[in-house]
């Protein structure tokens, strides 16, 4: 009985440990074009590993999201390749994204309501 207290003792201490060791920190960026070097706003940025954390980039490509070392960041963009980045050391992570022409395949455009005079 003793010893399964003790276990369980140590279990809860090297758990807790674990826990402690996962601290989230805030990380910051900016999300840039390759092509054009411009900033791109409205890039979304989710945080991959098991939580529904997300953010956007604002009108400068800046963001920051609350994340743990080893965890994902993935970017992605309309027309745009997605990214992903894993969190390091760093609390900054730039990015910069190539455009994607799979996705710009071809352009439809209709008209509505054209009247034509004969």
């Amino acid at each position: 009985m003793k010893k399964t207290l003790k276990f369980l003792f140590v279990l809860i201490v090297v758990v807790s440990s674990m826990k402690m060791n996962a601290q989230d920190k805030t990380i910051t960026g900016t999300v840039t074009s390759i092509v054009d070097g411009i900033t791109l706003p409205g890039v979304t940025v989710i945080l991959l590993e098991n939580t529904s954390r997300g953010a956007l980039t604002d009108f400068d490509g800046n963001y920051s999201i609350e994340a743990s070392e080893g965890q994902s960041l993935q970017f992605s963009f309309l027309g745009m390749e997605t990214v992903t980045r894993v969190v390091g050391s760093s609390s900054e992570i730039d990015v910069a994204m190539n455009e994607d022409a799979s996705e710009l395949d071809e352009v439809v455009i209709t008209a509505l309501g054209i009247a034509k005079e004969q």
